[in-house]
């Protein structure tokens, strides 16, 4: 599995263990730990705006004509012919 730019999933470990390892430190190292960091927030953020959008566009559709809508119109003339039997049984 690849992240954000097309890095593996898993180089942030190594990129975080690495540096506590004297003889393998390099000084890019908490440069690239800290520009992963931003492209995970980046990922998750957008990630997070497609599931509103799909959250809304399924709004939209439930509170459309031919949506929940239109289930709502259907329920409530149900309703008023089972009262009129009730009532007119009575």
């Amino acid at each position: 599995m690849f992240g954000p730019e097309g890095r593996p999933q898993h180089c942030c470990a190594w990129l975080g263990v690495a540096s506590s390892f004297p003889e393998c430190a390099s000084p890019i190292v908490p440069e690239e730990v800290t520009k992963i960091g931003r492209d995970a927030i980046l990922y998750v953020e957008s990630l997070i705006e497609s599931i509103i959008g799909g959250l809304e566009g399924l709004i939209n559709i439930l509170d459309s004509e031919g949506g929940f809508g239109a289930l709502e119109t259907q329920v409530g003339s149900c309703n008023a012919k089972v009262d009129q039997l009730v009532f007119s049984s009575e």
